[in-house]
């Protein structure tokens, strides 16, 4: 990605503050998702190799963990809409991912693992709702993927350098696990800084400070207020969430193959690079032509990525996997946010994006089961062929809303 390319899109009419609050929270995602990766991208072969943990467990671990995360958003970010404020959420959830990271290098056994997984995911699912939101509110309706796409770009950059950093902590210190989880700290302390010193929203930029609304509070039976293209965005999007099991699968496969444990975390930046890369662009496009097309075409990348991985035994072949995956993460990851936005009462958009997140935490939780299951049993090309299969059921849902409402063609 070049430079050009890197630079915040902003609309005429954005305030500086805007401008600024919304790269301070893009580099704040830059420095957790470096923090995260710098974990999770060892993770599975931590558990496979030093506590002896077998595939099943892995995949029971990665559903539950991201459920619960999944779970968290729904609270949080409905929370924020009652407290008509988004930063004091992100403060607790980025409190906790900055303490909970390197007890990782005290794990003696997979339950600890577990323990520890399931409170970083809990914060992440506090942070996440409430921050998605913001973005919105901080946005044009006509930036909304250009801005998500930003956001989703640094994020995904974020991957690179953590999983960049794992393996040269790695190859360095003759495999030392513990060591890299205990040096995990230092972006997820820099995120919080970045919090405390460059994020600071204007009150009056949340919608539920517009004099339009009048009511005192938000209440769970607003939910009767979305439309019907947002619940059918919702069963398309949980379909989709089927078919994308945790990417500790993605390692798994790499390593079935015959890429070293030192090497493993290459599979995530090669896969991050190419989103990154993307991100921006497919935004753009997205913004000015028909995000509803840039869906579809994600779909078909999905599909495409997910039945290749099924099929190829060789170091090369999952490369080309894994690059497949990481352009429709780039296609689809800040443009469901942005369809979101788009299709929700401004009023009810932390309650808006709880809901995506608890339909992806159910959604998840299943896939992983099963993805754990099929690989168990009948190994992970299995697992890939599952995920192709609800990629095209989450197309034909999007293709049947848009026959029954043609609102959704034109988003």
């Amino acid at each position: 990605m070049n430079a050009k390319n890197m630079n915040m899109p902003t609309a005429k009419n954005h305030s500086k503050s805007d401008h600024k609050n919304i790269q301070g929270i893009a580099w704040m995602s830059f420095f957790w998702s470096m923090s995260t990766l710098m974990v999770f991208s060892l993770l599975p072969a931590f558990l496979v190799d030093e506590l002896k943990t077998g595939h099943h467990d892995i995949g029971l671990i990665e559903g539950i963990a991201i459920s619960s995360s999944f779970l968290a958003k729904f609270f949080s970010g409905f929370l924020s809409d009652v407290m008509r404020k988004r930063k004091p959420l992100i403060l607790l959830g980025a409190a906790l991912t900055a303490m909970v990271k390197p007890i990782f290098a005290l794990s003696t056994t997979t339950g600890m693992v577990f323990g520890l997984r399931f409170i970083d995911r809990l914060s992440k699912g506090i942070r996440s709702a409430p921050t998605d939101a913001l973005i919105a509110d901080l946005s044009e309706r006509g930036f909304y993927a250009t801005n998500f796409g930003f956001r989703e770009a640094l994020y995904t950059l974020g991957q690179v350098v953590g999983a960049l950093a794992a393996m040269l902590l790695m190859l360095s210190s003759n495999n030392n696990y513990r060591l890299v989880f205990a040096l995990s700290a230092i972006p997820a302390s820099l995120a919080l800084l970045i919090l405390f010193l460059w994020i600071k929203p204007n009150p009056n930029s949340h919608p539920r400070a517009d004099t339009r609304y009048h009511r005192k509070k938000v209440e769970l039976t607003d939910i009767k207020e979305f439309s019907p293209i947002f619940w059918w965005l919702m069963l398309a999007f949980f379909f989709l969430m089927l078919g994308r099991f945790s990417e500790a699968f993605l390692t798994l496969k790499a390593k079935e193959v015959g890429w070293s444990v030192a090497y493993l975390p290459m599979m995530i930046i090669v896969m991050d690079l190419v989103h990154a890369g993307v991100a921006i662009p497919c935004g753009k496009y997205a913004d000015k032509i028909s995000r509803s097309m840039m869906l579809s075409a994600g779909l078909v990348l999905m599909f495409t990525a997910q039945a290749f991985l099924s099929y190829v035994s060789s170091i090369a072949g999952t490369i080309i996997g894994v690059i497949l995956v990481g352009l429709h993460m780039g296609a689809t990851q800040g443009l469901l946010k942005a369809m979101i936005a788009q299709a929700t009462p401004a009023k009810l958009r932390g309650t808006a994006y709880s809901l995506f997140f608890v339909i992806s935490g159910v959604a998840l939780f299943l896939a992983n089961t099963i993805a754990g299951n099929l690989s168990h049993r009948f190994g992970l090309s299995a697992t890939f062929l599952m995920g192709s299969f609800f990629s095209i059921f989450a197309a034909g849902v999007i293709y049947i809303a848009s026959l029954r409402r043609p609102a959704i063609k034109s988003m």
